[in-house]
C-alpha cells in the first residue's frame, strides 16, 4: 500500500507540475498577447502617422499644382486680353481701309459715268 500511496503522491505531484506549467504557459500566452497588441498598436500609430504625413504632402503637392495652373491660366488670360485690343485695332484699320477703297472706287465709277454722259451729250 505504501507503493500505491507513493504512486498517488507522485501522480498528484506530476499533476501539480503540469498545472503549474499550464498556468505558466497561460500567463506567457497572455503576456505575449498583450505585447503583440501593444506592438500592433504602435505599428498602426506609426503607419497612421506616415499616412497622415503622406496625405499632408499629397495635399501640399495638389495645392502647389493648383497654384501653378492658376498662374498659367492668369498669364494666358492676360496675354489674350492684350491681344484682343490689338486685333480690334487691326480689324478697325482694315475696315477703314476697305471703306476708303470702296468710296474711292464709287467716286471713280461715278466720275467715269459722268464723263461718259458728258461725252455722249457733246456728240449729240
Amino acid at each position: 500500500m505504501v507503493g500505491a500511496r507513493e504512486e498517488l503522491q507522485h501522480g498528484q505531484a506530476e499533476c501539480s507540475r503540469r498545472d503549474a506549467l499550464a498556468q505558466e504557459s497561460d500567463r506567457f500566452a497572455a503576456l505575449f498577447a498583450v505585447w503583440m497588441r501593444a506592438a500592433t498598436e504602435t505599428n498602426v500609430r506609426r503607419k497612421g502617422g506616415y499616412r497622415e504625413e503622406e496625405a499632408r504632402q499629397k495635399e501640399e503637392r495638389q495645392k502647389h499644382a493648383l497654384k501653378a495652373k492658376t498662374e498659367m491660366y492668369r498669364t494666358e488670360a492676360e496675354q489674350q486680353a492684350e491681344k484682343i485690343p490689338k486685333e480690334v485695332e487691326k480689324q478697325h484699320g482694315r475696315d477703314v481701309g476697305f471703306r476708303q477703297d470702296l468710296v474711292s472706287e464709287t467716286i471713280a465709277a461715278q466720275k467715269k459715268q459722268v464723263d461718259l454722259e458728258a461725252q455722249l451729250a457733246k456728240k449729240l
